[in-house]
């Protein structure tokens, strides 16, 4: 298997890509919108703490790549023109990202001015509150580094995922018992730190960044207790308006997870556009409120990133 994945990096994917045929596949796509999330981007790439945070030289080759292949637009105008029934004389992308990372600001934004393409920032909103807020799955990797051995880290993933009230202090019990572990967020901040007040109004002043919810302490709304995930997302909301002083009008679930009755509950708090990053329900496809994301993948090579995009446009784009 890893011999096959070198293969495909090394030799078969810059074939294909300098071949230029995956641009002949995303033209000849019978869909001509499509999402793409990313996370965070980093000057300190390393696949040993995680797979969330894109290198990023490669980061500014893609928003190239997007930039001659593509019309990048803002996350309001591509959902605005596909609830118009519009068909588009191009093919046309938007850019997210999830969680609000400090990296979006410092590294990201600076890319995405250089070439001017807008791009949606879903923001945690107890990082707002918290400057040492960390989000469940960064702690997982903080601790991994702290000791490899000291859980399965997919199982206790898995589980966590499931939690609402208590999930947080049963975390904090965990990590008290690895005394690496503060060692291990100190020396990798750039990896799970999320943006403050004043960091997130800096992006908001630009005129290429929107601003949505991603809920307030990322739990897996879908998982728990109903009232607790409405509270998730009516606090969020209003804490990303006060501070912004204008409408926050879309939402990103944490993992991808909802219900249809979180999407109707969603839409009652007044949440215009919610966003998946795979579709979970049946109902998904011709519900005009929730759209597919493409998850753009950090530990693999540009050119297979750019294959994948363009063979995805039929199943993830709309």
């Amino acid at each position: 298997m890893k011999l096959t994945k070198t293969i495909n990096r090394k030799i078969i994917s810059p074939l294909v890509y300098g071949l230029g045929i995956e641009q002949m596949l995303a033209r000849r796509a019978a869909k001509h919108r499509i999402i793409l999330n990313y996370h965070g981007v980093t000057d300190k790439f390393d696949l040993g703490i995680n797979h969330r945070h894109m290198d990023v030289q490669q980061f500014e080759r893609d928003i190239l790549y997007f930039k001659k292949h593509f019309k990048i637009v803002s996350l309001s105008e591509i959902y605005n023109s596909y609830l118009q029934g519009e068909t588009p004389q191009e093919n046309l992308l938007a850019l997210t990202f999830d969680d609000g990372y400090i990296n979006n600001l410092e590294i990201a934004l600076p890319i995405l001015e250089k070439y001017n393409a807008p791009a949606t920032f879903y923001i945690i909103t107890a990082g707002l509150e918290n400057p040492d807020f960390i989000t469940w799955y960064d702690t997982l990797d903080m601790m991994r580094l702290a000791d490899h051995n000291a859980h399965n880290y997919g199982e206790l993933a898995n589980q966590i995922k499931k939690m609402g009230n208590g999930r947080d202090v049963y975390i904090q019990g965990l990590t008290a018992q690895l005394p690496r572990y503060e060692e291990m967020k100190k020396r990798n901040p750039h990896y799970w730190q999320l943006m403050n007040n004043a960091q997130v109004l800096t992006c908001a002043k630009s005129k290429l960044i929107e601003i949505g919810s991603h809920t307030h302490l990322h739990y897996n709304v879908g998982n728990i207790d109903f009232a607790l995930a409405s509270e998730e997302m009516r606090l969020s909301k209003k804490i990303l308006e006060n501070l912004l002083q204008k409408e926050i009008v879309s939402i990103a679930y944490p993992d991808g997870n909802y219900t249809d009755k979180i999407k109707d509950e969603a839409q009652q708090i007044g949440y215009k556009q919610q966003y998946a990053v795979n579709y979970q329900l049946g109902s998904d496809a011709n519900d005009t409120r929730i759209l597919n994301r493409w998850s753009m993948s950090n530990s693999t090579t540009h050119e297979a990133n750019m294959i994948l995009l363009s063979t995805s446009l039929n199943s993830k784009g709309f």
